[in-house]
């Protein structure tokens, strides 16, 4: 099951057989786009009340490309020669190719709602789906008596086992110090490459007609300087501080200055498997006590199915993409649960957790000054996981006893939790 923005649109996630304690069957919608029902098991979520005067786009087909990407890497088919306009080309491996998808749409272009978000956790169980993946949370840590949809993931999941992602920081647009539309004469640029001092100036220089730009990642969040590269609409690259202004130098001193912008390519990280700085560090900013994250999984980088009614960044159409975040890394460790059920159909969310916990390797503390709360246990190793050894168990009471033990009571978290008007995002 994935929680997020809406059905798979690929043709390498399908659904031929439905395991027989699935009961969804008459929420199947009647597509018009010549796409048997039956291989996508979808339900649009529409229960929030700014959405209740009509929804903003009432299919539940993802129309941001992250639901494809997701649902690809968790249960996709293995398909050859995939890559992202000739990048990165090779075999797509996923996690658990026999699975099969449910998926709830819960996110529209305003964010993901929490009554949409619990509705589609009421009708993932309902429906008699096994595992429970959420690529989505808010933008800051919650206390738990505002928190619904954590409490409500604990209190209805009723067996299932959960993934979901810890926060990564958003990049915040900023305006343009140097490449701002309103100075740009169009006319003037075209043809031309700009020199932006802000990163987001390169989608002005794209309006504007530019063929290429250089731009300085001053403005960037410092958890998003390096490892990580982005799709953008026009050549571009981008610059730490230093080199920005040896090139703005160069720039003033030389009396036809010279750019090259080379095409892009993929090279091997020989320093993987690192946690991305983007990603949120433990441990959990409510409670101290409990130590995050978990384990960590790929999430940089990564290229999977994509969404063609969702531009990568321009007018192109793609069947594949190329995305980072820890909502990538949360479908590599449904689809590594998925693996362990497949073995394990009895054993409980916990231990599934365990095992993964358990056997995963210990990255190298030298790269990170964090360490364990910066990758938890470790990398999951979904083979080693099918048979731990030993795992431990964690009961509904345990968590009952935590929140009795911080003073939350039902009173509480029944009376202070705002249902409406609260938005998560991805």
């Amino acid at each position: 099951m994935l929680a997020e923005y809406g059905i798979p649109f690929s043709k390498h996630i399908v659904m031929e057989e439905l395991p027989a304690h699935f009961r969804a069957l008459s929420h199947l919608p009647a597509y018009n786009d010549n796409t048997n029902p039956a291989e996508n098991i979808c339900k649009f979520e529409n229960h929030s009340h700014v959405l209740q005067n009509g929804p903003i786009n009432d299919s539940a087909r993802d129309r941001e490309g992250h639901g494809t990407h997701t649902a690809f890497t968790a249960a996709g088919n293995y398909v050859k020669d995939a890559s992202f306009c000739g990048i990165a080309k090779g075999t797509a491996r996923v996690g658990v190719p026999s699975a099969r998808i449910a998926a709830y749409k819960v996110c529209h272009r305003i964010g993901c709602l929490e009554a949409d978000i619990l509705a589609a956790f009421d009708d993932a169980i309902a429906d008699g789906v096994d595992i429970l993946s959420i690529s989505l949370g808010p933008d800051t840590p919650l206390q738990f008596q505002y928190d619904s949809v954590a409490i409500g993931l604990s209190c209805s999941t009723k067996g299932r086992f959960s993934v979901a992602i810890r926060r990564e920081q958003r990049i915040e647009e900023n305006s343009c110090k140097q490449c701002v539309p309103i100075c740009l004469e169009p006319s003037l640029v075209k043809g031309k490459i700009l020199l932006c001092d802000n990163y987001l100036g390169m989608n002005t220089a794209f309006r504007v007609g530019a063929v290429g730009s250089v731009t300085s990642l001053e403005t960037f969040p410092p958890q998003l300087l390096v490892n990580i590269s982005f799709i953008v609409p026009l050549p571009a690259s981008h610059l730490s501080d230093q080199d920005f202004n040896d090139l703005q130098s160069y720039y003033a001193a030389t009396i036809t200055p010279k750019v090259d912008i080379l095409t892009s390519e993929s090279v091997k990280n020989i320093d993987a498997p690192l946690v991305a700085d983007f990603s949120s560090r433990g441990p959990n900013g409510i409670v101290p006590d409990i130590l995050k994250p978990d384990v960590t999984a790929p999430g940089t980088e990564i290229l999977a199915a994509f969404s063609p009614l969702a531009p990568p960044s321009d007018k192109r159409s793609v069947n594949y993409s190329i995305l980072s975040g820890t909502s990538m890394s949360c479908p590599h460790v449904a689809g590594a649960a998925a693996y362990v059920k497949s073995f394990h159909p009895d054993w409980s969310p916990s231990a599934t957790k365990s095992a993964l916990m358990t056997t995963a390797w210990r990255m190298d503390p030298t790269k990170d000054s964090l360490a364990e709360f910066s990758y938890g246990t470790g990398h999951i190793d979904p083979v080693k996981a099918v048979d731990p050894g030993l795992v431990y168990e964690t009961f509904t009471e345990d968590y009952i006893n935590l929140l009795c033990s911080l003073g939350y009571n039902t009173a509480t978290l029944r009376s202070q939790v705002p249902l409406d008007g609260q938005t998560y995002y991805d």
